[in-house]
């Protein structure tokens, strides 16, 4: 492995990174990287273009823990998604000339949240000693799931419920 670049981009730590699904070519989102640090930001860069930083995003009043592209199947929308240490989510769309949307936020519940990730439309917490699980509507709203109620599940729960989707199939 050999050393490419070295870019400082923000003001702080950097916590996480994700880059864009979109695998047409044509499409300029396929090429992008976005970045979240403790500095409350997150950054679009065009790894194409030596990184050059094409979107600074401040939805965030704390530590960006999470950042996610996430592709709606339905349409041709790419939501950006991220997360803060006190539990605040915030969704933009991102369109194919780079445009984002106003953000959605959601206060999730309050608790200090360390990590994000996602599966499709799903959104998923870690918090503490839980994981919240949440759903991301496609008017980039956000709901809890398991029943129409709040989730709030233990990591036990969660891998059983994992456990049992699996076993479905």
């Amino acid at each position: 492995m050999s050393l490419v670049s070295i870019n400082e981009v923000h003001q702080n730590e950097i916590v996480d990174l994700d880059f864009c699904p979109v695998d047409d070519l044509r499409d300029k989102r396929s090429y992008l990287l976005a970045s979240c640090s403790k500095d409350h930001s997150v950054k679009i860069f065009d790894p194409n273009d030596e990184y050059l930083e094409v979107k600074h995003i401040q939805d965030h009043s704390s530590a960006v823990i999470g950042i996610k592209f996430i592709d709606d199947t339905n349409s041709s929308e790419i939501r950006l998604v991220s997360a803060d240490t006190k539990g605040v989510i915030s969704v933009r769309s991102i369109d194919e000339e780079l445009q984002l949307t106003e953000p959605i936020k959601k206060d999730m519940t309050g608790n200090k949240v360390y990590c994000m990730i996602n599966s499709e439309n799903n959104i998923f917490l870690g918090m503490d000693k839980k994981v919240q699980i949440s759903q991301l509507k496609s008017n980039n709203s956000i709901i809890s799931k398991k029943s129409g109620g709040a989730v709030s599940a233990s990591v036990r729960e969660y891998i059983k419920m994992e456990a049992d989707e699996v076993s479905l199939y």
